[in-house]
């Protein structure tokens, strides 16, 4: 993969097989890291780096879809003490496309740190009373052997645009992966200030179960 460290001083550097403790380890804090990989590492592992560096800290991920091992891994983390919590928002298409995985998500993250709404966006958070970083990543929680990008950001203020979407959805939301879909639809018009989302209609929750 190809990283990029942004600034007056950006350097480009080139990275074997699985080096996601390399990428990450260019991050220092208030700094930045921006990179490629073509599925040297996937976006668990770019977590298990950075909580090697950060420290034991609160874990949020945002994600399309998730894999079975990728979900175990997570667990372990928290087996292990290094991730302190653990809150998950996903697609609500998620429990239809892969319900053989929502007894292992429900186990790991525990139906009360879990949403459902209309996400495509990939992020993850971590922070604790020294970092505050951001994963800004094309990845989902799977493996992903294809071109994939990431940003990496220890910021205050980005962190605090993306946890104030998660702290809406834990507010609007319904828990779990069965939440009702009118009310995940509900919170899905009214986040980020409402609007921009007339065209949503409850009825594709129950229509996006469906693998037509």
């Amino acid at each position: 993969s190809s990283l990029a460290l942004p600034g007056s001083e950006a350097e480009i550097v080139r990275l074997p097989i699985q080096a996601a403790r390399v990428a990450v380890d260019a991050l220092v804090p208030g700094g930045r890291v921006v990179g490629m990989t073509k599925g040297q590492f996937s976006l668990i592992d770019l977590i298990k780096a950075l909580l090697e560096k950060t420290g034991p800290a609160h874990l949020t991920i945002s994600t399309w879809t998730a894999g079975i091992r990728d979900v175990e891994n997570v667990g372990f983390l928290t087996e292990r003490g290094d991730a302190l919590s653990l809150r998950l928002l996903v697609d609500r298409s998620f429990p239809g496309r892969q319900p053989k995985y929502c007894a292992k998500v429900l186990e790991v993250f525990g139906p009360e740190a879990i949403r459902c709404t209309r996400t495509h966006a990939k992020f993850v958070l971590l922070d604790n009373d020294a970092w505050s970083v951001v994963v800004r990543s094309s990845m989902n929680l799977n493996r992903n052997p294809r071109f994939e990008q990431f940003d990496i950001d220890d910021d205050p203020a980005i962190f605090r645009l993306f946890e104030g979407l998660i702290e809406e959805m834990e507010t609007s939301a319904p828990e779990g992966l069965d939440g009702d879909p009118s009310q995940v639809a509900a919170a899905f018009v009214s986040a980020l200030g409402g609007g921009g989302a007339e065209r949503c209609d409850p009825r594709d929750e129950l229509r996006s179960l469906s693998p037509f």
